[in-house]
This record gives structure tokens, C-alpha cells and sequence, in this order.
């Protein structure tokens, strides 16, 4: 368990710092292409050495197993991360983050829909808190009068 938590801080750490140097990216001249091509070498290297002195037949995958992994990480991801290094140009960086986190309410809608599973309480109270949250968010944009073209990026 606490293998678990101190991942999950690492993760947040990281992903908290993501607009920080997207926004410094685009101070430096640097494209979100650019940018999403320096993330992703930096991503695989380090993914590699992991895999090299810790899971090891990991770094032999199945043909099919690539072709999901194309398919998410070219497909998907890469089209969320354009969506959202974009965005950055437009709105400022906490705004952007905080829309991003609207992704575990697309999952839970699609666990749901798709994978059938089942709709718990606790699922209710954690769309309660995405959606009032997105309301401050969406709120807070208004009033500034932000970008819409950021906003729905």
C-alpha cells in the first residue's frame, strides 16, 4: 500500500507540472508538436530502463499488444495531449488543469455504459464533487471572459 501512495504522488507531481512546463515551452518558442514529442521520448526512455531492470519480458510485447498500444497512445492519448498543451496557449495553466480532471467522469460514464459496471453511491457523490467543481471552474472562465476555443480544447 504505500508502494501505491508514494506512486500516486510521483504521478501527481508530474502531472502537476505539465502546464507549468507547457506554458514555459511556448515561452521558449517551442511548438505543442514539439513539446509532445520531447515528453513522449523523455516518457519511453524512461519507461525502457524501468522495464530493462525490473520487467524485463516486458520489453518483448505481443504483436497485438502493440497495436493497442499504438492505437491508445496515437490515437487518444496523443489527440488529449495536442487538445491540451493547445490549450494552453489560450487560458492560463490552472484553469486548463482543473478542466482536465474532468476525465474521471468521462471513465465512470463509460465504465457504466460499456463495461456495465455497476453505479454505486459512491459514484454519485464523486459526480456530485467533479460536476460542482467544473461549475466553479466554468464560473470562474466566464467571468474572465476566457477564451472559449481554450475552454472546450
Amino acid at each position: 500500500m504505500v508502494k501505491g501512495i508514494i506512486l500516486a504522488i510521483i504521478s501527481a507531481c508530474a502531472y502537476a507540472t505539465l502546464p507549468v512546463l507547457g506554458k514555459m515551452g511556448y515561452e521558449q518558442g517551442l511548438t505543442a508538436i514539439q513539446m509532445l514529442t520531447y515528453r513522449f521520448c523523455f516518457g519511453a526512455a524512461t519507461l525502457a530502463v524501468f522495464f530493462l531492470f525490473f520487467r524485463r519480458k516486458a520489453l518483448i510485447p505481443t504483436p497485438k499488444l502493440l497495436l493497442k498500444c499504438a492505437g491508445l497512445g496515437l490515437g487518444l492519448y496523443l489527440l488529449q495531449s495536442l487538445s491540451f498543451f493547445t490549450a494552453l496557449k489560450y487560458i492560463p495553466a490552472s484553469t486548463a488543469s482543473l478542466l482536465l480532471y474532468l476525465y474521471p467522469l468521462i471513465v465512470l460514464a463509460e465504465s457504466t455504459i460499456f463495461l456495465k459496471i455497476k453505479f454505486r453511491m459512491a459514484s454519485l457523490v464523486s459526480v456530485v464533487l467533479i460536476m460542482a467543481g467544473c461549475c466553479l471552474v466554468f464560473y470562474d472562465a466566464f467571468l474572465r471572459q476566457l477564451n472559449l476555443t481554450g475552454i472546450l480544447l
